[in-house]
């Protein structure tokens, strides 16, 4: 069995057309012995409506999971094909992919810990995208991420003031008559 901590993982997926896949490869790769499982020839396998296409029985849950993956060549986001959660968070074997993949690689996550996508892509299950880290500071990148107000207007020093609770508050907003409220 491979040790989890001594894995670099690769997936190479080559997009499908006309709902079927061409070929999709995965490698898991260990630091002492190379192995490599190949998914290839899925043309024959039609993609179903939601859980994406047919595998042949006994197929692994990571190869499971390596085909309702496409990987974007720009952000190097690992987008998740399959089902999503009304969030917009992908959804496989009962948990989050995300959740899901970095378990798979990494162990357990840290109790009292949650998972921020580096990225800001909820669709993103690249394990190099997410981090473990307190819900305080999710919420705090999560904010840092968001620089207009709704409008278009910038958080800077000179159009924003805080509240006492801490809500950013868009100075040319409330003189226009509108007031949004952003952490």
């Amino acid at each position: 069995m491979v040790g989890r901590e001594s894995i670099v993982f690769v997936l190479l997926v080559v997009p499908y057309r006309h709902s079927l896949y061409e070929k999709v490869k995965l490698e898991v790769v260990e630091m002492q012995n190379l192995q490599v499982y190949e998914i290839q020839n899925l043309s024959k396998f039609l993609r179903r409506k939601h859980s994406g296409p047919r595998l042949p029985l006994g197929a692994s849950l990571i190869e499971r999971f390596a085909v309702k993956v496409e990987i974007d060549a720009i952000t190097k986001c690992w987008n998740w094909t399959a089902g999503l959660t009304y969030g917009g968070y992908g959804q496989f074997n009962q948990t989050s992919s995300h959740r899901f993949i970095y378990k798979y690689l990494f162990g357990a996550i840290p109790e009292n810990y949650e998972l921020d996508h580096l990225c800001r892509n909820r669709k993103c299950c690249n394990p190099k995208h997410l981090e473990a880290v307190t819900p305080l500071e999710n919420i705090r990148r999560a904010a840092a991420a968001i620089t207009h107000c709704p409008h278009g207007h910038a958080y800077d020093v000179a159009n924003t003031y805080y509240t006492k609770r801490g809500w950013r508050v868009c100075i040319a907003c409330q003189k226009g008559g509108r007031v949004y409220l952003s952490h």
